[in-house]
């Protein structure tokens, strides 16, 4: 995803639920406030925020790629806040760069663009998944299906077309996966879930 810049620093968005989420720590380093200033107005008005809808208390493990040199391994969890949050955090924060700062999050960084970049997936044949573990195979499909579904768009759109034909290209390859990851138990015939 490409960098949003706001307020001279720059930003490298990440989602999470579908939702782009921020960090304590990006939100002092983008309002220009002392560490540990967006943290102490949460805890103070924590009352207010719901858990999973404002904010979402995350394991390290999924965030890491996204955050890696601000995780240290003796972090169990991260907090992040959806748009809600950062809303409802950044209210008491009244001069006059805070209220600039917070148009520009709401409009660049936590609003999808409008008009995503639309991308094909590459299918795989059949000849190059046969020569794959099934499990790898396996993976990689349904990774190809969620890429395909990802940011496609309205009803009757190239989006939403490209879609459909990319989805009836996947469906025999996952026929033929499925089929390939049947159990065979000897002498029992085989084993279908």
């Amino acid at each position: 995803m490409r960098q949003v810049t706001i307020n001279a620093t720059s930003l490298s968005p990440f989602m999470y639920q579908g939702k782009r989420v921020v960090t304590f720590a990006m939100i002092d380093e983008v309002h220009q406030r002392p560490k540990g200033t967006a943290r102490r107005t949460f805890t103070k008005h924590k009352r207010h925020f719901i858990d999973g809808v404002d904010y979402f208390l995350l394991g390290q493990d999924v965030l890491r790629p996204h955050l890696d040199e601000n995780i240290t391994k003796y972090t169990p969890e991260i907090m992040v806040l959806a748009e809600s949050g950062y809303l409802m955090l950044v209210k008491p924060f009244t001069d006059d760069l805070s209220w600039q700062v917070q148009r520009s999050m709401v409009n660049s960084y936590f609003r999808l663009s409008e008009f995503p970049e639309i991308k094909h997936i590459q299918i795989p044949t059949l000849a190059e998944l046969e020569s794959m573990p099934i499990g790898e195979a396996q993976n990689l499909i349904v990774g190809l299906e969620a890429d395909s579904y990802q940011g496609h768009g309205r009803r009757g759109s190239y989006a939403m077309n490209l879609r459909k034909k990319e989805k009836k290209a996947l469906k025999p390859i996952v026929i033929a996966i499925e089929q390939a990851s049947q159990i065979h138990i000897q002498d029992m015939g085989d084993y279908r879930s």
